[in-house]
């Protein structure tokens, strides 16, 4: 659960690994292996962002999307600022080079049938007269072998169509993000009072306690499973001293235990 620990493994990871041909995809593995881990903390921005800069490293512009995704789904401290570095990612990279390719063209056929519900009120009020030019038969404009998929995604020219998918792609990203944030202020106040996250010999302050007291009895209440044993885990390396915590723990962990072992012998009999 440690971010530091964390890093540190990755940077020791990929000091004696650089060398060899698989580096690439243990690399990513690791970092995936990381995030899945410890990516809940609370102070986890430096694991995230140090990932995204290896893919950046990597030119690898779809990746970082998808860590983005994850990420700012995540309650962490820096969510705000995640959120607007995430802005600069698709400022900076074609839609296309950022999107899987199903989402590119779904997103884009939006854009397109709203451009031609635009066009066809247009021309309800062009002067009568005009007709559209067609090519004569026999010399209509055939369409090259190996068209398809990735030819529709490169026929995304047009400035202002780039800039209107951008538009979406964030807008859809903001929904999660507002989402995210609110969850993150609810726990705030919990967090700011958290003065010694760490283990040390010396006894913690009666009011430190009771921080830990209520944000664990609150994330039980409102948090999902995963949350509430992140903070489990941090809980007890600061206040490993103490039993309350390690039977409040076994409180919340024994009973799930037991009705898992229950299902498994139902499945075996």
């Amino acid at each position: 659960m440690s971010i530091d620990l964390w890093m540190h493994f990755i940077n020791f990871f990929k000091e004696v690994h650089i060398n060899e041909d698989n580096f690439v995809e243990r690399l990513r593995d690791l970092y995936a292996r990381a995030v899945e881990i410890a990516g809940a903390e609370y102070k986890s921005d430096r694991l995230w962002e140090s990932y995204i800069a290896w893919e950046r490293e990597q030119n690898n512009p779809h990746n970082i999307t998808l860590i983005y995704d994850r990420m700012l789904a995540t309650v962490t401290q820096h969510l705000i600022g995640n959120f607007k570095k995430f802005e600069d990612h698709v400022k900076v990279f074609h839609p296309r080079d950022i999107l899987e390719i199903d989402e590119f063209l779904t997103l884009r056929a939006q854009i397109i049938k709203t451009k031609n519900i635009s066009a066809e009120h247009d021309d309800t009020s062009a002067p009568l007269g005009e007709v559209d030019q067609e090519a004569p038969p026999g010399l209509e404009a055939e369409e090259p072998p190996g068209t398809g998929v990735t030819n529709a995604a490169s026929e995304l020219v047009d400035e202002e169509e780039i800039q209107q998918l951008k538009k979406i792609i964030v807008d859809a990203r903001k929904v999660m993000f507002e989402k995210t944030k609110e969850e993150a202020l609810k726990r705030k106040p919990f967090e700011d009072q958290i003065k010694r996250p760490y283990f040390h010999v010396k006894p913690l302050e009666r009011n430190q306690l009771q921080v830990w007291t209520d944000y664990l009895d609150f994330e039980i209440k409102n948090g999902s499973h995963e949350r509430v044993l992140v903070l489990f885990e941090r809980c007890v390396i600061a206040c490993a001293l103490y039993e309350e915590f390690w039977i409040k723990v076994r409180c919340f962990v024994f009973p799930q235990v037991m009705a898992r072992a229950e299902q498994f012998c139902n499945a075996l009999r």
